[in-house]
């Protein structure tokens, strides 16, 4: 006879520093969102996920302390560059809030609806936002469906796990 134990699992109240410690024993895909308003924005992700196949939606994760949050809560379409393995750097010059991110060093142009569009990317795809939620204080859930795709197969992706790049 199999014995079935119905006492709870040895659960705690969850904690922002026991959520981060869980999320970062995963691996992520790392992505660039871009967007444009009179000067291009753009920031490091690794929230971005897949919502639904048909119609095509994805969702991101976006600081409302930082630029960016400022341009995507006023315009209706982004960028999302999914990053090769070996462009960690521009994960990290996109990471850094004080940096030139669309500086000489960076290849983009900029692309419909004045998305920043970063060339040489694993794949990107280009998206209408279609609704967002104000997560908690510091944190906005965008939905976007996604118009259009480019697609590179030849490299793998650039991931973030662990604390790190991988």
């Amino acid at each position: 006879m199999i014995e079935i134990d119905n006492s709870p699992p040895p659960y705690e109240a969850a904690t922002s520093r026991g959520l981060r410690g869980i999320f970062k024993q995963t691996v992520s895909s790392v992505a660039v969102i871009t967007a444009g308003d009179r000067h291009p924005v753009g920031f490091t992700a690794t929230s971005v996920t897949c919502a639904a196949v048909e119609p095509p939606v994805v969702t991101f994760g976006v600081a409302r302390a930082s630029r960016s949050h400022k341009v995507i809560s006023r315009m209706n379409h982004v960028g999302i560059h999914f990053l090769r393995g070996d462009q960690e750097r521009v994960a990290r010059t996109f990471a850094d809030s004080d940096a030139d991110k669309f500086g000489d060093a960076l290849d983009w142009y900029c692309g419909p609806y004045r998305i920043p569009i970063l060339r040489n990317c694993l794949s990107s795809l280009l998206c209408d936002i279609s609704d967002r939620h104000e997560v908690s204080e510091s944190n906005t859930l965008v939905v976007a469906r996604v118009m259009s795709i480019r697609e590179v197969t030849e490299a793998g992706p650039l991931t973030y796990g662990d604390g790190r790049y991988h």
